[in-house]
């Protein structure tokens, strides 16, 4: 009855962590330009097929190459809806099937918990990170870092649960198809599954690893040369740039544009991931360091040894200068197991305490100061177990807020789509500026046929290419001042770009706020002579195309008529 009732609950809670994931994908339709690859490239096997000379990737190469395995695994569950929904529906239900294959990773490393810890801890280990923004968020991104997490999680249930070789073969599959330097992660966990006797060395293990670094690769090189249309293994050609060429500044420095310092994993980046679960993990590792009891348990020192393994890869990562949140998320499962493990102890010896008091009654003179005290200490910490879920989800709604006006590119070429005047026009040539490419505009928003979408780099400070070019509308993030006379304004979209203290304000509610960067629309005018132009173009060539047709339907008629007569 008790397993019944707990499996009731963890699905319940998967339940409840996938309708979070498709909120967040309704909230934030659009992409960033770290998802850029993978989006096109699900984009375009959807829609382009074999003809891999449309591709995106080889119009717009990128600094490095990148697999296509994801993105195919994916376009195989949205290919067959792709003739009923149009490009914009279609790229929120790839990211579903993507956040569905993240949920069942999810889903396996919370019953291995089940299993090696009890039912408790798997479950408020779900419940934790449903109330967690960003392992959610990335869920359904299209970045390789979430291709990989899906197969982290699947590989930390196969080493709880002791299933080594399964093991072996998903973490080769993640660090030689997805993400190379996830050695650095598994580095660790191998170490600690050799001390804990999870995994055992033996010949069975050493086929398995060889064929699953011969299979991955070969794999890799056998999908993504046909792609990229020359021989090559994309996370070799990754990890040759990233360490051995030490060229990693090219992807870009982190959103400070500066060497992050060293500590900011441990002192910013997991913080903000772990939100208030951080204050948990703190209690749990001092309720260990204080408690001998606690210590000399097996599943204490397999949680230790975890959360060993899951620093030691953030610290080995802290000496890259390129810090980014989403390259040390795999860690904060690991952590979230230590909240759980705080949160169900605390529970465990209150219950504990009233079972002994129900057997053994104590009367209140009887019962030692200290006890007393620590019994209370104990409610107080489990109360606030409770009420910090309710703090996450707050700071989860704010950070939601956040990110819904943070892509600014997306927003403002759905809106160009769907504006009424522009709907049946053919002639349509928008230029798109570098931020806005960069926040959300992809070929999934390439809804009108007809219409040109220029991505072309440098355009939008140059005002006289913009005033003598083929362009009907720009979407730009200049002022109105800066843009040739030839465009009026359309509309605005505006975006988050940060938060602004001003502590000299005299107004204490106004000390913080928020600051917001503009994109706008601007078509072109239609008194401007370029465009007057453009549309006598337009109607002459629909005149010349006209007299083409019926001059070939008319010698076509002919040759028809004489081959009868003959």
């Amino acid at each position: 009855m008790l397993l019944k009732r707990s499996l009731s609950t963890h699905n319940l809670l998967v339940t409840l962590s996938f309708l979070i994931i498709c909120l967040y994908v309704i909230i934030c339709p659009h992409n960033k330009v770290e998802e850029s690859f993978n989006t096109q490239a699900i984009h375009d096997i959807i829609y382009y097929g074999g003809n891999v000379s449309q591709y995106d990737h080889l119009v717009f190469p990128g600094a490095v190459p990148r697999t296509f395995l994801g993105p195919l695994v994916l376009s195989v569950f949205a290919l067959p809806l792709s003739p009923f929904l149009s490009k914009t529906c279609i790229y929120p239900i790839a990211r579903t099937c993507l956040g569905l294959f993240f949920l069942t990773g999810l889903s396996a490393l919370a019953n291995a918990a089940r299993q090696r810890f009890g039912s408790s801890i798997g479950n408020r280990f779900l419940l934790i990170t449903a109330s967690q923004f960003h392992i959610m968020f990335y869920a359904s991104r299209c970045l390789p870092n979430t291709f990989a997490f899906v197969l982290v999680l699947c590989s930390l249930a196969a080493l709880l649960q002791g299933a080594d070789l399964l093991f072996i073969f998903l973490s080769g599959l993640a660090i030689l198809v997805f993400r190379a330097e996830l050695m650095l992660f598994y580095g660790p966990l191998l170490l600690f599954g050799l001390y804990f006797k999870l995994v055992k060395i033996r010949p069975a293990l050493i086929l398995t690893g060889l064929m699953t670094t011969l299979g991955a690769v070969g794999t890799s090189v056998f999908v993504d040369s046909f792609f990229w249309r020359r021989w090559l293994w994309p996370e070799g050609e990754v990890f040759y740039f990233n360490a051995i060429e030490n060229k990693s500044s090219q992807w870009g420095v982190s959103f400070s544009r500066l060497t992050l310092p060293f500590y900011w994993y441990f002192v910013i980046g997991l913080p903000k991931a772990l939100l208030c679960t951080t204050f948990l993990v703190i209690l749990a590792n001092l309720l260990i360091l204080c408690d001998r009891r606690a210590r000399m348990r097996h599943a204490t020192s397999l949680l230790l040894g975890l959360e060993f393994a899951a620093v030691s890869f953030v610290l080995i990562y802290s000496f890259l200068p390129h810090k980014e949140l989403r390259f040390v998320l795999y860690a904060v499962p690991i952590l979230n197991f230590m909240a759980a493990f705080c949160w169900e102890s605390m529970e465990a010896s209150i219950t504990e305490h009233h079972a002994r008091k129900r057997f053994k009654p104590v009367s209140r003179s009887g019962m030692k100061q200290g006890g007393r005290m620590s019994y209370y200490v104990r409610r107080l910490i489990v109360l606030l177990c409770y009420l910090h879920l309710f703090v996450n989800v707050f700071l989860t709604l704010g950070l939601l807020f956040c990110s819904a006006y943070n892509y600014p590119g997306g927003d403002a070429i759905s809106q160009l789509n769907s504006w009424p005047k522009l709907a049946h026009r053919k002639d349509v040539h928008v230029l798109i500026s570098n931020l806005a490419a960069q926040t959300g505009v992809n070929r999934f928003h390439e809804v009108h046929p007809t219409w040109i979408y220029n991505k072309t780099e440098g355009l939008e400070d140059d005002l006289v290419a913009l005033a003598k070019g083929p362009f009907t509308h720009l979407i730009l993030e200049t002022a109105k001042s800066r843009v040739t006379p030839g465009f009026t304004r359309l509309y605005d979209v505006q975006a988050f770009s940060g938060v602004i203290f001003d502590w000299d304000n005299p107004q204490v509610l106004e000390r913080v706020g928020l600051r917001s960067t503009k994109l706008q629309g601007y078509p072109r005018s239609c008194n401007d002579a370029y465009f007057r132009q453009l549309r006598k173009l337009t109607r002459k060539s629909t005149r010349d195309d006209q007299q083409k047709y019926w001059s070939e339907t008319a010698t076509s008629m002919k040759q028809t008529s004489n081959a009868g007569d003959a």
